[in-house]
């Protein structure tokens, strides 16, 4: 009879022994300054911005924590434990052979004049087989393992998640798979991600390695940061493809925009189809929460340029249809793709400009502070509401500049957050009630199955928003947006408000990630690198439940009415397929 190797009884002793603790921050507090728009919590530039689980995401992939044989960035080679092939394979040579399966040890036995591989048994704990033998797990496995369920703990009774997830499972799973290894930073920090990833809450975030987050900007390091490429070009989603959207005339695998990596070949394996999304999120990464499929998708596709490594080979599809097989080369400089065309604009508050068919085009990267329209300090609710009305008559101010205006496109994509309010205000009043447009509520710390306090700890909008109201935008004209998984926090809201009064929505869904990075159900906490143990962990976990005004939970819900990928010879030619079609739409008799 087989008998199953208990993971999730070394990691409850291993935690028990090894009186490993965190200190908790100040929620306020972010993942590193240097990160700019891509934090790991989500890039908002939040004051307002609600979480809550209603496109409830796929988290049955999540126990499968690590990739068997595979050598790390690091260096490190994970040992699986198995074999060859035990079987018939299933015939061996002599009674004193032993092998290993999946970390448990196979004898060879007697079945009548034969001798075969008999049911595989687990070794005693503290013991994993590897080759032909059960070893020891060294010092750094077994406080790696322990802190790994201190981290699952943690995030168990603090995220806003609602869903009853299997905690166990996920550890058992993520202990095994650092006993396989060789307790190197690579694998602590897959079996880690595996346990973050398997709650897809917005505004969480986790960060890998020192605590100053320098390894996620480490082209040698075992956990990039997201949002980000090594090679010079960004990509969005294109079905089960990733299409190249900008291309520095520099890259050094030669992309040009409207490429399309449709396989990765990492040693023996191919990831393509619907596996090489899946495959990708399971590298390791200093990441943020991402709730919504569309946004998933997006980052996946990016972090295509994220993941891979010299060693590795991506297949690309041509725009002209022809296939290409390249060698990936060494990682260069880091940058940025929230934005998928690495606009200059970006960077700005907001920038507009008129199209020779009259359609005015307003490309918002930001719902949040910005040097040309800081919050201010001290900041107050007064003090908020005027900072809001204050940004909608700056886009009056800047709107007034046209005339025979034909319509308004709005481009959100890779807006990094911030007010909801700001962003719900554009498209028309926030309304006659508080909390009448979303309530959220605070996480009932440790309660199973989840739990949420009755009292509201953020309303949409505030009451002050109702007793003084927002400036109305000065068009009343067709509108439009455009977006994609990109566009988090306050961004999910502006979509969530210009969805329910009907303006289009094209492209892709933003995160889905409605919370918030401040109040009480806000928790930060971090575990400093232990030398010769464990690296560290650096985690932020929103506690917060949002609900829309029909008490329905927001989080995952990423609307969009015409969902669109990018044309692979629109790209090639300079074409922009999704603000064509929005413009097309506000244009329409």
């Amino acid at each position: 009879m087989t008998r199953v190797q208990d993971w999730g009884r070394l990691v409850l002793a291993t935690s028990l022994s090894a009186g490993i603790c965190g200190c908790v921050e100040d929620p306020a507090g972010d993942a590193g300054d240097s990160t700019a728009e891509t934090d790991g919590t989500d890039g908002s530039d939040d004051v307002g911005d609600t979480t809550d689980t209603g496109d409830t995401t796929d988290t049955g992939d999540t126990t499968d924590t690590t990739d068997t044989g595979e050598t790390t960035d690091t260096g490190e080679t994970t040992d699986t434990g198995e074999t060859t092939e035990t079987g018939n394979e299933d015939e061996c040579a002599s009674l004193d052979e032993t092998t290993c399966e999946d970390g448990m040890l196979v004898n060879c036995v007697e079945d009548g004049d034969q001798l075969v591989w008999g049911d595989p048994v687990a070794c005693e704990p503290g013991f994993i087989c590897k080759a032909d033998a059960c070893e020891e797990l060294s010092a750094a496995q077994l406080s790696q393992i322990s802190l790994l369920g201190t981290y699952a703990e943690h995030l168990r009774d603090h995220t806003g998640y609602p869903e009853v997830l299997d905690f166990e499972g996920l550890q058992a799973a993520a202990a095994h798979a650092i006993a396989l290894g060789e307790g190197g930073d690579y694998t602590f920090a897959k079996a880690i991600y595996s346990i973050y990833r398997a709650v897809p809450y917005g505004h969480s975030a986790i960060g890998l390695g020192p605590l100053d987050w320098s390894q996620c900007y480490d082209p040698e390091g075992f956990a990039p940061l997201r949002g980000n490429s090594w090679y010079g070009v960004c990509a969005r989603s294109a079905g089960d493809t990733s299409i190249v959207t900008f291309a520095d005339e520099m890259n050094p695998m030669g992309l040009t925009p409207g490429d399309r990596v449709v396989a990765i070949m990492r040693g023996d394996e191919i990831w393509e189809g619907p596996e090489l999304f899946e495959r990708i999120s399971r590298e390791p990464l200093c990441d943020g929460g991402v709730p919504s499929e569309s946004g998933r998708a997006d980052y996946n596709a990016l972090h295509v340029f994220a993941i891979i490594k010299p060693g590795d080979a991506i297949e690309v599809l041509h725009p002209d249809e022809s296939l290409e097989v390249i060698d990936v080369p060494e990682r260069g400089d880091q940058i940025s793709c929230a934005d998928p065309f690495r606009r200059p604009e970006s960077g700005e508050l907001f920038v507009s400009h008129q199209r020779e068919d009259g359609v005015v085009v307003v490309i918002l990267p930001t719902l949040g502070s910005h040097p040309d329209h800081p919050f201010p300090q001290p900041l107050s609710l007064q003090g908020y509401r005027d900072w809001n009305a204050e940004a909608i008559e700056l886009l009056n101010e800047d709107l007034a500049q046209y005339s025979d205006v034909t319509g308004l496109v709005w481009d959100i994509r890779g807006n990094r957050g911030g007010s909801a309010e700001y962003g719900m205000g554009i498209f028309g009043s926030l309304g006659e009630l508080a909390g009448g447009l979303g309530e959220c509520h605070a996480r009932i710390v440790g309660s199973s199955p989840p739990e949420f306090s009755d009292d509201v700890e953020y309303p949409f909008p505030y009451q002050v928003f109702v007793d003084d109201p927002l400036p109305a935008l000065a068009f009343d004209g067709e509108q439009a947006i455009v977006a994609d998984g990109m566009a988090v926090s306050a961004a999910d809201w502006l979509m969530y408000r210009a969805a329910d009064l009907g303006v289009p929505i094209f492209g892709h869904g933003g995160t889905g990630a409605y919370s918030y990075q401040t109040g009480p159900s806000y928790v930060s906490q971090n575990w400093a690198p232990v030398e010769g143990e464990h690296t560290g962990i650096d985690s932020y976990i929103s506690g917060a439940r949002c609900l829309d005004s029909e008490g329905e939970p927001l989080e995952g819900y990423a609307p969009v009415s015409v969902e669109l990928d990018y044309d692979p010879q629109d790209l090639a030619d300079g074409i922009d397929t999704v603000l064509e079609a929005a413009v097309a739409e506000v244009l329409a008799p």
